[in-house]
């Protein structure tokens, strides 16, 4: 018997590979979203720094040059948390869109797997019934030529 040929190999090799590439851009992804929150979570700790600070000057005088300095790095901070919650939400959607592509090129590559699969198992199976025709046939034809034997032996 021949031997296994699975003729959507290449497409096989193709969806493989897009699905490794597609797998390092979810990851790609992840990662960008994991930086987009340690950023948020900088941004928090900045804020709350900053209103330590403004409790500790609670009931004290304070300068008014310190008080505007303090309100515009408040302002800053507030600007700068809605820029990287911005950011964060992007990187989410970024993450959702390499998860489902990552998703889809593993189904479509796992699918050409399982028909591969059952392809080769349809050809061992072939294999293995053409094996046993061909004992068959070899045990028909020795049984034949003993009975030829027998009958010549009897004859004579």
């Amino acid at each position: 018997m021949h031997r296994f040929h699975f003729p959507l190999d290449h497409a096989l090799r193709y969806k493989e590979r897009r699905e490794r590439i597609e797998e390092i851009r979810q990851a790609q992804a992840l990662g960008e979203k994991q930086k987009r929150d340690a950023e948020v979570e900088r941004i928090r700790r900045l804020i709350d720094d900053t209103a330590v600070a403004l409790q500790g000057q609670m009931g004290k005088p304070v300068n008014l040059a310190t008080w505007f300095a303090t309100l515009n790095r408040s302002e800053q901070l507030g600007k700068q948390m809605q820029a990287a919650q911005d950011e964060v939400g992007r990187a989410i959607v970024r993450l959702q869109a390499a998860q489902a592509r990552y998703r889809q090129a593993a189904q479509e590559a796992e699918s050409l797997r399982t028909l591969r699969h059952h392809a080769m198992q349809e050809h061992q199976t072939a294999a293995a019934r053409a094996e046993q025709n061909f004992l068959e046939e070899i045990a028909l034809f020795r049984w034949q030529n003993a009975e030829d034997e027998d009958t010549e032996e009897n004859a004579s």
